[in-house]
């Protein structure tokens, strides 16, 4: 219990990201904010755009959704627990309005010359099953990463930095990408393939 309820509050209420008090080394904490929340958007459109390398069935978001956990070590590392926690709350926030605002605008009356409708609803209409997916997988993934992350850095006394960021990263990874493909992808494609897609 003590490990879900640390999910839900953050460390000190002056270490609020709306604080004016904070720190001069939380100057790049915006950036990174930022990068989360934009490599998050990209991974919800690209994400029911199937690829196929090398017979290999592989989700579009794939290839920059990696970055989130990179980026969440390096807050975590840098900052501490609460601060990668703040990100991947906004950055679901994000991914819900983002999911709102687009389904109920291609839901909308059209002009009967605007033939792209269609187009418009087979992409941005699987948003909100996403974003349910990804608040399951992110829930479980993206927290087992940054946490075993934190607590690694206390075993190891702050090195190997390396090292931690790899092994935490490789169960967060495992556990988000599971849960994510299967939700998302149910009626696409496989268990099986699903697997294949999280060994690469």
């Amino acid at each position: 219990m003590n490990i879900i309820s640390s999910l839900f509050r953050f460390s000190d209420t002056s270490d609020s990201i709306f604080s004016k008090n904070r720190k001069d080394t939380y100057k790049y904490s915006g950036l990174l904010l930022t990068i989360y929340i934009s490599t998050v958007i990209i991974t919800q459109v690209l994400a029911v755009r199937i690829t196929s390398l090398a017979g290999v069935i592989l989700p579009g978001g794939i290839f920059i959704f990696p970055l989130t956990f990179v980026i969440n070590a390096v807050a975590g590392e840098v900052y501490g627990y609460s601060e990668p926690k703040k990100f991947i709350w906004l950055g679901f926030l994000s991914e819900i309005m983002f999911a709102g605002v687009t389904y109920a605008v291609t839901h909308m009356s059209y002009p009967s010359y605007f033939k792209e409708s269609q187009a418009y609803n087979i992409v941005l209409d699987p948003a909100f099953r996403y974003a349910f997916s990804s608040l399951i997988g992110i829930f479980v993934g993206e927290f087992i990463n940054i946490y075993i992350l934190s607590k690694m850095k206390i075993l190891m006394q702050g090195k190997n930095f390396l090292l931690r960021f790899l092994i935490s990263n490789a169960i967060g990874q495992l556990f988000l990408s599971f849960i994510v493909d299967i939700l998302i992808f149910f009626v696409k494609i496989t268990v099986a393939q699903s697997l294949r897609a999280m060994e690469c």
